[in-house]
């Protein structure tokens, strides 16, 4: 999860200051300790799914909000070589969630 942490900042650091300000709200506050120890690359989609279950049990719209934000930043992670890859970004992983 650290080179992700490090993408993170630099990610944010690349958008528009409220944008940052609810990205930083919103995934760091609901994903930041989840997956403690794991790098990000190594993160099964069954944990994963297991996660946004979770959230979506709490609250459907915020599961919704985190999996997006996250995966955008993810993205911009991977477009610049800050993590390899990330079983999130497949492109079926939306589906596992219904």
């Amino acid at each position: 999860m650290l080179a992700l942490v490090i993408g993170w900042k630099r990610y944010v650091s690349t958008i528009r200051d409220k944008t940052a300000t609810l990205y930083q709200a919103v995934v760091c506050k609901n994903l930041y300790n989840q997956f403690p120890d794991i790098l990000v690359n190594k993160i099964s989609v069954r944990d994963m799914v297991a996660f946004f279950e979770k959230q979506e049990q709490i609250n459907l719209k915020r599961a919704r909000t985190i999996l997006v934000q996250a995966r955008s930043a993810i993205n911009w992670c991977i477009s610049r070589q800050v993590i390899d890859s990330c079983e999130l970004m497949c492109r079926n992983f939306s589906r596992c969630l219904q």
